[in-house]
């Protein structure tokens, strides 16, 4: 049985395995923080690769450890009324229910997202014909939900998130490209908590957070902008800031909203 710990408030399931190393692993969207640790590391040594660990993941996402806690206790159940961030707005959440092989989508009106829920609603039972052999099983499967569950509420959440940020990034990065004569070779999208963006330079490979979603228009740009200025300049040393002030300077400010919370 997995051991349970409390750290900075957190609650983190630790997992032994057969191993050398420690990792942490934080899922997004339930913000469920599980450690994989070697089999017979002490539980003081345990507590301290934890408060490490999630110390230097806060740090990467620019927040003290306090706002880094508060945000991982915030978890989202995307129901119905629940209050959103898209491109740096807040919105109020309302699933509206769709036939089960429609695509999820969100679309944004006034105050309010709408979110499009592929869902199979559950059939009526129907009195049996006359002179047909009606049987019922007392241990058949219970009925199926009335509503959307929370897998199919989240599910059709990012992949209606991933859209749009897919869009703004093929809208945002060639104009850029085009802009300081940097190219990324291929892109993708990943929902992860330890950055915003990374360029891997072995293929000049870029991947950005899902959740810059939930930031302003100008965060992703800066991202974009972050990330080309990586393939020229691998640090963060004058001639990378360089880069920046020359093409975005206001890039500071926008730095400073990134890591603001939300989203």
């Amino acid at each position: 049985m997995p051991m349970l710990l409390n750290i900075y408030g957190i609650g983190i399931e630790i997992i032994r395995r057969r191993t050398k190393g420690v990792s942490m692993r934080i899922r997004p969207g339930t913000n469920a923080v599980s450690m994989s640790v070697p089999m017979r590391m002490p539980k003081t040594e345990i507590e301290h690769y934890a408060e490490k660990l999630l110390a230097r993941i806060a740090k990467k996402q620019g927040q003290s450890i306090e706002e880094f806690s508060g945000r991982l206790k915030q978890n989202r159940q995307y129901s119905d009324g629940e209050k959103i961030l898209i491109w740096g707005k807040e919105y109020t959440l309302r699933i509206i229910k769709v036939p089960k092989n429609d695509i999820p989508k969100i679309e944004l009106k006034g105050g309010e997202a709408l979110l499009y829920v592929p869902f199979c609603s559950p059939k009526t039972a129907e009195e049996p014909a006359a002179g047909e052999l009606f049987l019922f099983d007392m241990f058949s499967f219970a009925a199926p939900a009335a509503e959307p569950s929370f897998s199919d509420r989240q599910y059709a959440f990012y992949s209606s998130i991933r859209k749009l940020l897919l869009d703004k990034i093929k809208e945002f990065l060639p104009k850029w490209e085009a802009k300081t004569g940097l190219q990324c070779k291929s892109w993708g999208i990943r929902n992860v908590c330890s950055y915003w963006g990374i360029c891997r330079r072995k293929g000049n490979h870029i991947d950005f957070n899902l959740n810059l979603a939930h930031k302003p228009h100008e965060c992703l740009e800066y991202i974009i902008l972050h990330e080309l200025a990586h393939i020229k300049q691998q640090n963060h040393g004058p001639k990378f800031k360089a880069i920046l002030d020359k093409y975005m300077p206001g890039w500071r400010e926008t730095d400073k909203i990134l890591k603001t919370k939300g989203g």
